[in-house]
């Protein structure tokens, strides 16, 4: 794999699912990061077929993921908060399981443009997921030319089969985070600027 064009032309021509967002700060220095990176349920529910199960709480599945861009392999997991179905206020499908020595934990790569191509699981073996994580500005431009834009609020999902994925839960749409709110209470920058907005209009 030499570039993150060859590696687009190779995963976009499967037409498997491939999801792209920016990285949000995960582990112990984000609390609300704690329980996984989000991705959206209309990517992982066509990802791992097992998730056809009926009345399990927070079921997960295991993904042997591959960084190709930062070559390291580990086993991870995906996880449905599926709280919504018992009362509660999740409905969310989140990645979880990192290793610390991972590029996808460290501090340093926090809202660079980073891509899954996932390959379903099928006749008992677990999903796949190939990544990979640009370092410069004309990476990324190459791929949302190909993809769309990624930004701190937009993410994107090739092909394009969906009019709309999911948000975490909570998330206001503000385009000064690098990653949605979805915490109980919003941050109070945040809900100065709503409030000095709405004292305009």
């Amino acid at each position: 794999m030499h570039d993150v064009s060859d590696w687009l032309d190779e995963h976009m021509a499967t037409l498997k699912p491939l999801y792209a967002r920016r990285l949000p700060v995960l582990g112990p220095g984000r609390a609300d990061e704690l329980d996984g990176l989000f991705i959206p349920r209309q990517v992982m529910i066509r990802v791992t077929t097992e998730w056809h199960w009926a009345g399990r709480a927070d079921p997960t599945a295991p993904i042997e993921m591959t960084i190709d861009s930062h070559p390291y392999a580990q086993r991870i997991e995906v996880v449905w908060y599926n709280s919504a179905y018992r009362g509660g206020d999740r409905n969310e499908t989140r990645l979880r399981g990192f290793d610390a020595a991972s590029l996808l934990a460290d501090p340093e790569s926090t809202g660079a443009l980073v891509m899954f191509a996932f390959e379903p699981s099928e006749r008992g073996q677990p999903a796949a997921c190939r990544v990979w994580m640009c370092e410069t500005a004309a990476e990324e431009d190459g791929v949302e030319d190909r993809i769309g834009p990624v930004d701190s609020v937009s993410d994107a999902l090739w092909p394009h089969i969906f009019q709309r994925l999911d948000k975490p839960r909570g998330w206001l749409g503000t385009s000064g985070r690098l990653e949605p709110l979805w915490s109980a209470d919003p941050a109070p920058a945040l809900v100065s600027n709503q409030n000095a907005l709405a004292s305009n209009s």
